[in-house]
């Protein structure tokens, strides 16, 4: 079977691996494995905790990266991109890239892209330091993610970038010097992403600002990361993830249109946060982690709504035919296509059915 000329890029959460970011929640030695091996069921029906087909792996391993590479690019998964973090003391959670995967002998079978998991203001000088490092370190890296040719660096949340920044003219200075050592290091351009649920919380999130925005900072594209970031769950405690799925569907179309860069879409696996509420903690509403789930999401339902994606991005009109899928591995978010032991390889399966075989 020939695979799809459509390109599926997978969000990989880097958090099962020993680390000092780890240590200070789960103790030394450990990763969020303890949080997913912890949860309980909350209801009749709950289906907690979620076992991983491959055990409690440390993905910092090249051999353990090996396998997750294979399984990957066996089931026409092109390019994972990696929730990347670097705060005002330096990397966190680097080691599952800088380790796993570039140590893996196979890394070429899949690509990597970077997402700013910025989810707190930075100054100046640590953009530049993290800016600097993805320039000498990824950015010529023989498989990193392009995107018409161009290195794929995606901002998670633009409203917290310019905070940290100090505004918006800080921030396309910002922007622009980036490009600009970019380029003055043999990268070339760079493809920017801006992931839509940083414009949604942006000040003053109108469309007529954010357009503004999108081509100030000149962005390459916009994309999202999950369903939950602009679809309402109504029902607390579940979802069905059809329902839900025809809302993901008509935003695709809305997205389109009110922006005027291409637009990738996003289809998510499910979604349950509770394994990252206490257990002691009263099951009720609540902020993030304590939210409403989609469930019922077998995978069969997953692969109708990855033949939705591959039909939605064949229009005439879609020049870059790419979407992203939550995720690889957000085990305790409940949207992970690696094996467990309810659906084996299932999840994975569906993308390979859809999108062919490499």
């Amino acid at each position: 079977m020939q695979k799809s000329h459509c390109q599926v890029a997978a969000y990989y959460f880097p958090n099962w691996h020993p680390c000092q970011w780890n240590a200070k929640s789960y103790g030394q030695g450990n990763s969020e494995w303890v949080a997913v091996q912890a949860a309980r069921p909350r209801f009749s029906g709950h289906q907690q905790p979620k076992v991983p087909m491959w055990g409690y792996e440390d993905e910092s391993i090249p051999e353990v990266m090996e396998k997750k590479i294979a399984a990957a690019a066996d089931h026409a998964i092109d390019a994972w991109i990696f929730d990347w973090y670097w705060w005002e003391n330096g990397p966190s959670l680097e080691a599952c890239l800088e380790k796993g995967y570039f140590g893996a002998s196979n890394n070429q079978r899949i690509k990597f892209g970077i997402m700013w998991a910025n989810h707190r203001p930075v100054p100046r000088a640590v953009f530049d330091q993290a800016t600097r490092h993805a320039i000498n370190h990824y950015f010529n890296h023989p498989s990193i993610w392009r995107v018409d040719g161009k290195p794929y660096f995606s901002i998670y949340e633009l409203h917290t970038l310019i905070a940290g920044l100090g505004g918006i003219d800080q921030t396309r200075q910002a922007l622009d010097d980036f490009r600009q050592s970019a380029f003055q290091a043999g990268v070339g351009e760079i493809h920017l992403n801006v992931v839509e649920w940083g414009l949604r919380n942006l000040p003053d999130p109108n469309p007529e600002g954010q357009i503004n925005l999108i081509k100030a900072f000149g962005f390459d594209s916009v994309t999202d990361y999950v369903w939950v970031h602009h679809v309402d769950l109504p029902n607390f405690p579940e979802n069905r993830y059809a329902e839900i799925a025809e809302k993901a569907y008509a935003d695709w179309a809305r997205f389109k249109a009110a922006y005027p860069i291409p637009y990738h879409p996003n289809v998510t696996m499910g979604w349950d946060s509770w394994p990252r509420v206490s257990s002691d903690k009263p099951f009720e509403p609540g902020a993030y982690p304590a939210t409403p789930m989609i469930t019922d999401n077998p995978p069969q339902e997953f692969r109708l709504a990855l033949e939705k994606a591959q039909s939605w991005l064949l229009q005439p009109d879609i020049q870059q035919k790419i979407f992203t899928i939550n995720a690889w591995n957000e085990w305790t978010e409940g949207s992970y296509l690696e094996p467990d032991i309810e659906n084996g390889m299932g999840y994975l399966e569906a993308i390979c059915d859809v999108f062919g075989k490499i």
